[in-house]
């Protein structure tokens, strides 16, 4: 009989043991479930998901780059892009245009492709779009500087409406 009671005393213990290890399971399911939770929270409140607004104060700019066409562009079949021997060499798809504002930058992008314009006079120009979003807001108005060109002013109304830089 002491056996017996030693033998069940050892399954008891076995179980007692195995409940330990499945609470310890559940916590940790518990645990990872709940974490996951905190940081999803966190996430969400951070704005890092895909249609993300903008950051409170800040807005995007909008408007298009035009380079005139007269011996400063080079248009082809996909798009146009500033002549390699003009002052506008650097104006592609992809050229950096920062925004400054109160002397400081507040905000970039870069240009979208070239478009050739047909404007009459057998002449053609080059358009290029493009948006600088998180741009913060300032007093006054705004530079605009694309590629390595001057920048160029645009007032805070012609920002947050659209603009349109024309270079000569």
């Amino acid at each position: 009989m002491a056996d017996g009671v030693d033998d069940l005393r050892a399954s008891r213990d076995g179980c007692a043991k195995g409940r330990g290890r499945g609470a310890l399971a559940v916590a940790a399911v518990v645990g990872a479930a709940v974490g996951a939770g905190a940081v999803g929270t966190v996430w969400a409140l951070a704005g890092t998901g895909a249609g993300d607004e903008q950051p409170p104060g800040k807005f995007s700019m909008s408007g298009s780059v035009v380079l005139p066409a007269r011996g400063s562009i080079e248009a082809g079949e996909s798009g146009c892009t500033g002549y390699e021997g003009s002052a506008y060499r650097d104006v592609a798809e992809g050229a950096p245009v920062v925004v400054f504002g109160s002397g400081v930058q507040v905000g970039e992008s870069t240009l979208g492709l070239g478009q050739p314009q047909d404007v009459g006079n057998q002449s053609i120009t080059c358009t290029f779009p493009v948006v600088i979003p998180d741009v913060a807001p300032v007093d006054g108005s705004y530079l605009v500087r694309v590629a390595g060109l001057e920048p160029v002013k645009v007032t805070a109304t012609e920002a947050r409406a659209g603009f349109t830089l024309t270079f000569e």
